[in-house]
């Protein structure tokens, strides 16, 4: 193996659901990431990322800016990270709960740039179960649009996430 170069089928450990995490719903279970999938998902065609740009990952998805359930996935979770890649913000799809061999644990299924837009929409869609509102409405408030339709898009999500009650952070 040469320098930098991880073993076949490693996998990154981003630690316990902390508080915040749990507060949204995700059990405080390891978080685990495969270092196959990160490699694979930088390289996807519709959103390919630099893997540098996600050092601070573990941190930022402890710390997220908002998480959502996922519209897709039962059992799935869409957390809204800080982290940039051009004027758009990663987001983690994980999956809760899900058992590997004798373990549960949350698996991190996906990693990736996200439209701007697709966020006001989740908001206004109702699956959010967490937000930080200081940083979230600073992030709506920064989403430009010359369309009128996505203006009142982002308004009515500001409007909802400043009405927003967390679920306590301590259970």
């Amino acid at each position: 193996m040469g320098v930098g170069t991880l073993p076949a089928g490693h996998t990154y450990g981003l630690g316990n659901a902390g508080p915040t995490l749990q507060a949204a719903g995700i059990p405080g279970l390891p978080i685990e990431l495969e270092a196959s999938r990160l490699v694979d998902k930088s390289i996807q065609a519709n959103h390919p990322f630099d893997l540098s740009e996600l050092k601070d990952l573990p941190k930022a998805v402890q710390d997220p800016m908002a998480v959502f359930r996922s519209a897709t996935r039962l059992g799935s979770f869409v957390i809204m990270t800080e982290i940039k890649h051009g004027d758009k913000n990663y987001v983690v799809a994980m999956q809760a709960n899900k058992k590997v061999g004798k373990l549960n644990i949350n698996s991190i299924r996906s990693v990736y740039p996200k439209n701007s837009i697709a966020i006001p929409n989740w908001i206004n869609e109702g699956l959010l179960e967490y937000v930080d509102k200081n940083r979230m409405t600073d992030w709506l408030s920064k989403q430009q649009s010359n369309s009128a339709e996505v203006r009142k898009l982002l308004g009515h999500a500001k409007n909802i996430v400043n009405k927003f009650e967390n679920k306590s952070e301590t259970g």
